[in-house]
């Protein structure tokens, strides 16, 4: 008798059983930031930064992970982000894809063969609002 659970592990839908895993990854933290003040987030981005290097220590036995950073101070100047009353970063859907695209139109470009993670911290005084979610 053959066993049927088995067979279905074997052919699951699951695109992410069907992919392999890399031995390799460029990530690339990218900080967006409200205003020039570098002292006050000096240590939130030091804090950042040690935390994805604890990440990155943890699992270098199984994956090579090489890791940038980049800043934006540019952005909450544009179209791209409005604040809501003159105080908080608003965001709805639309936006956040604007917002995404322009990120990835703003950043350096990485060559390489390996995948690219891109994680995004905005850094702002009076916190984000997104589809009116806080």
């Amino acid at each position: 008798m053959i066993d049927q659970n088995v067979d279905e592990e074997f052919n699951s839908p699951d695109v992410w059983n069907e992919i392999s895993i890399s031995a390799a990854y460029n990530l690339h933290l990218i900080f967006v930031h409200e205003e020039n003040d570098n002292s006050r987030w000096g240590t939130v981005e030091a804090s950042i930064v040690n935390e994805v290097n604890k990440m990155v220590n943890y699992l270098s036995d199984t994956v090579f992970f090489s890791v940038t950073t980049e800043h934006f101070w540019d952005l909450y100047h544009s179209d791209m982000i409005s604040k809501k009353n003159n105080k908080r970063l608003s965001l709805n859907g639309g936006d956040m894809t604007n917002f995404i695209t322009a990120i990835d139109k703003h950043s350096s470009p990485i060559v390489s063969s390996d995948p690219l993670l891109k994680l995004v911290f905005v850094l702002t005084n009076d916190g984000i609002e997104i589809d009116g979610i806080q």
